[in-house]
């Protein structure tokens, strides 16, 4: 018995059928190795090794068109702790 298993993508947000032997690649990242040992730690206790969570995270990536998360500067550890929009004056002079 054969079953088929459906998939919405993305890109074209239609529904395609999934077979066995589904297209893969591999690919190369170098990472520390403590930051590997943490991961694998975390995502073994969420039930999926590193090339599951990587695909979860290109996945979402591409649904959202974008990184999954915010990205911001951290202001703490800059030299300068200021904002650049602190000390100026609403019209852009040094108050």
């Amino acid at each position: 018995m054969s079953y088929n298993v459906y998939y919405r993508c993305f890109r074209c947000l239609e529904f395609h059928t999934m077979s066995d032997k589904t297209k893969s690649t591999n690919i190369s990242i170098r990472m520390d190795v403590e930051l590997k040992r943490d991961a694998e730690e975390l995502f073994g206790n969420l039930g999926m090794n590193l090339s599951t969570a990587f695909n979860v995270f290109l996945r979402q990536s591409l649904r959202v068109q974008g990184l999954p998360f915010p990205v911001k500067m951290d202001f703490s550890s800059s030299l300068d702790t200021k904002p650049a929009s602190e000390g100026k004056s609403t019209d852009g002079h040094e108050e």
